[in-house]
């Protein structure tokens, strides 16, 4: 059954990561969330036992989101007030919540439609924890990965989008698609 955007982000959080035994620090504060694609073919049920599994391994140093998200499902992964290892930065990892749409590597063969049902959870899944920290839903507090650090990433939304050059009007357009073809957001500019 497909989510919908007011009960995408629900799920139950599973547990708290810890780095050598101890809980990973509390975040500075929340400004805003940082929209992923994960280049992979996983759903966000199979990233569950693979990101325990980096995590019990010392791997979760190669960077972990809370949310990992596609049309069908949500996986709350990681509580949202702690760190995380996500865009490859402190200011980004103490200050935002990660959210992966997953299946965005070609491998993966869903159809652009698909895809693009996948990023609508994602936003919706955003809308939420900004409005559940009080925060607008703006392109301020709604980034991209490529903002915090040199990557292709959000690489299929940029891709289907914008299609261009890494240019701030572009990631505006991107920011925009994203801001107004979520249920909420959609509703407001008509």
């Amino acid at each position: 059954s497909t989510l919908s955007s007011s009960s995408a982000a629900s799920d139950v959080y599973k547990r708290q990561i810890t780095y050598n035994g101890k809980t990973i620090d509390k975040k500075d504060s929340i400004k805003g969330v940082v929209i992923h694609n994960d280049y992979g073919t996983m759903k966000p049920s199979d990233y569950e036992n693979w990101l325990y599994l980096r995590e019990s391994n010392g791997e979760y140093v190669n960077g972990w989101a809370a949310y990992y998200v596609n049309r069908n499902e949500v996986l709350y992964y990681h509580n949202i007030d702690y760190a995380e290892w996500h865009t490859g930065n402190s200011r980004g990892n103490y200050n935002y919540v990660g959210i992966e749409a997953t299946e965005s590597h070609p491998a993966a063969k869903l159809t652009k439609k698909q895809f693009e049902d996948n990023e609508e959870i994602a936003f919706a899944v955003a809308a939420k924890v900004l409005k559940m920290k009080g925060l607008p839903v703006n392109r301020s507090t709604v980034r991209l990965h490529r903002e915090f650090i040199g990557t292709s990433c959000p690489h299929k939304s940029w891709d289907l989008h914008t299609g261009s050059a890494n240019t701030d009007d572009n990631i505006n357009k991107l920011k925009d698609c994203l801001l107004y073809t979520s249920p909420s957001p959609r509703d407001k500019r008509q």
